[in-house]
């Protein structure tokens, strides 16, 4: 059950049989939470809410810090949780790099976004973009930066 806004905005509470597929997805923060007694205390979280201890760990972000050389220590971290036994680490995320660095301004897509509201009058806009999409947070429990998971998953 949560709580959501309906079509004409009034408050709602809502339920529903869940995301089969429902994870976990450990980004970091602040501090990483990668580690053994991260797993092991995210894991304890979704056992007290009776939801599959199913996790993905997100090797760039929060876990390395946002130093991208720095995956590998995670991947590896991982590697031997796994190898010593763990099995809540249903997946990982990494991220690959073109080119070292934050991509700070592409002018070329500026031109584009700036030409499409000059052509506002047309009927359609040819061309759809996204920029620096932000991440959905979802807390679960005491897990923050968590996309929440649900019951009865097949991964169990």
């Amino acid at each position: 059950m949560f709580l959501s806004p309906d079509k004409n905005g009034q408050m709602t509470i809502y339920q529903t049989s869940g995301n089969p597929y429902g994870h976990i997805i450990m980004r970091g923060g602040k501090k990483p939470n990668y580690h053994a007694d991260d797993i092991a205390a995210a894991c304890d979280t979704l056992h007290e809410f009776d939801l599959p201890e199913h996790l993905v760990v997100d090797f760039s972000h929060g876990n390395c810090q946002k130093q991208h050389r720095r995956q590998l220590e995670v991947c590896e971290d991982i590697c031997q949780q796994i190898r010593n036994g763990s099995t809540a680490i249903a997946g990982i995320m990494a991220e690959s790099f073109l080119r070292e660095g934050t991509l700070r301004r592409l002018p070329e897509l500026w031109r584009k976004v700036s030409c499409a509201k000059e052509r506002k009058k047309s009927s359609a806009v040819s061309r759809s973009l996204t920029v620096n999409p932000l991440p959905t947070r979802v807390w679960a429990g005491k897990i923050p930066n968590a996309w929440f998971a649900a019951k009865n998953s097949p991964l169990r």
